[in-house]
């Protein structure tokens, strides 16, 4: 490259950086004390401490068959309570006849 042409890109990079900057300059306001908040970094409980009370899905793991078995057979007991709550002695008689 020639010398006249490393020139003018410096010249160009130079002025575009000097435009970035002021207006970079011209967006940013002042901070005032009022928007600043302390804050007392060797007061903080530490990381550990923090994170251990992260809340967690419940999670129902029913890998052995007896538990599964077990765990299907409440949640019909529950629907069959609920629906003899709802319906009363017509569920009986449905069943029955």
């Amino acid at each position: 490259m020639s010398e006249e042409l490393k020139e003018s890109q410096a010249k160009q990079l130079q002025q575009l950086f000097q435009e970035v900057n002021s207006e970079h300059e011209k967006e940013t306001k002042p901070i005032e004390k009022q928007d600043l908040v302390e804050i007392d970094v060797l007061s903080l409980p530490p990381r550990s401490e923090v994170h251990l009370s992260t809340k967690r899905k419940l999670k129902i793991s029913l890998k052995r068959p007896l538990g599964r078995f077990l765990f299907v057979l409440f949640i019909l007991i529950l629907i069959l309570g609920g629906m003899y709550i709802y319906f009363g002695e017509e569920i009986i008689y449905f069943f029955t006849h």
